[in-house]
């Protein structure tokens, strides 16, 4: 009896034991349902690339005009007479009120170390606008009449053009016949007859790009800034898959 029992105990804990291990084995969530990887579609992939060249239709600029007074009253008042003529060259020049829009306008105070000690000297007042400049051979007469109205600050000049919608047309065309091309040569030289694209990605490069202006001739005494637009790069690239028939 005492033999039986034993015998049923091994038993019991064998098939514990076995149980334990098929457990153990089976892989994680085998009961779950494993969703089908979508094969990578086949056929012949190529990189097309556009770029087109145009002039810039517009600039921008920031202009700004800077005092330093022991009184901030009169740094006030004569930062803000020379911004109001500023903001009549630009005006007179042509410029909308739409196109200007101040970006800067800070008061801060000025102090004299030389004595070891920070001493109260006076006061900054500095204000700027930036501007958007719809003639583009009126930019060096404009940047010299608001110099000329008091502005002590140009920073920088940048072109662009106003509605890039249809440059990139023009690039993303291009580089779709670009990738057609492309892969018309690579499946006449495999021997196999290209089908439609099955797969389109493109890739923006950065939209509109300023290329660098050759350095144009001039006199002497040229009796205004000279400024070189230049030409601005729209660039653009697609990845094509073509299906092979």
């Amino acid at each position: 009896m005492t033999r039986h029992v034993a015998g049923l105990a091994l038993l019991a804990g064998l098939v514990v034991a076995l149980a334990a291990m098929l457990v153990q084995l089976s892989p994680p969530n085998a009961g779950a349902q494993v969703p089908e990887r979508l094969p990578e579609p086949s056929g012949i992939s190529v990189l097309g690339e556009g770029v087109v060249l145009a002039p810039p239709d517009q600039a921008r600029s920031v202009f700004g005009v800077e005092v330093v007074d022991p009184s901030l009253a009169t740094a006030q008042q004569e930062a803000a007479s020379r911004m109001s003529a500023v903001l009549d060259r630009l005006v007179q020049a042509g410029v909308d009120p739409k196109d200007i829009k101040t970006v800067r306008f800070i008061v801060q105070p000025e102090f004299d170390n030389r004595s070891g000690q920070p001493v109260l000297a006076g006061f900054r007042v500095s204000n700027a606008v930036a501007v958007t400049l719809k003639d583009i051979d009126a930019v060096g007469r404009t940047i010299d009449a608001v110099v000329a109205a008091g502005a002590v600050r140009v920073e920088g000049v940048s072109f662009e053009v106003a509605d890039p919608s249809g440059l990139k047309d023009q690039a993303r065309e291009q580089a779709m016949n670009n990738a057609r091309a492309k892969a018309e040569q690579l499946a006449r030289l495999g021997g196999v007859t290209l089908g439609k694209p099955i797969r389109i990605e493109e890739s923006d490069l950065g939209g509109v790009r300023p290329l660098q202006a050759a350095p144009a001739a001039r006199a002497a005494a040229a009796p205004e800034t000279p400024i070189m637009p230049g030409e601005l790069e729209i660039r653009t690239q697609v990845q094509v898959v073509f299906a092979i028939q």
